[in-house]
């Protein structure tokens, strides 16, 4: 698992981007956290950088498809793991059109679980 360092201005910080819980006190505190958290609090250079000597967080099966492919190129199967673990929700139906435009709708309330899946487009 990566240990992220953080190394913002300020003495206390509680990790709010990637939900891990974690907190650091103050610039040079290190947490570890799971590969998916790491990603998305990396895209704050800023407040955030791998620790020295971590291991750098590694994309699983989906964040690769995601990252590699637009929404309306998923299949069925991909549709339905990517409301899974993004959203937290179950799609229902069996037609590609309309678990896509049930995504579309939870991307459109926003209501995100896990925020290091994004799709390509």
């Amino acid at each position: 698992m990566p240990v992220i360092e953080y190394i913002g201005r300020k003495p206390f910080v509680t990790d709010r981007v990637a939900h891990s819980g974690k907190t650091w006190k103050g610039k040079g505190a290190v947490a570890e956290v799971t590969d998916a958290q790491a990603t998305v609090l990396l895209k704050h250079p800023t407040e955030f950088r791998l620790a020295k000597g971590s291991k750098a967080p590694e994309k699983d099966e989906l964040q690769a498809t995601a990252e590699s492919k637009s929404l309306d190129k998923f299949t069925a199967g991909e549709l339905r793991d990517y409301a899974k673990r993004k959203f937290g929700k179950d799609l229902k139906g069996k037609a590609t059109a309309d678990l896509l435009d049930q995504v579309r709708e939870l991307e459109a309330e926003g209501a995100v679980v896990d925020p290091s899946i994004n799709a390509a487009d």
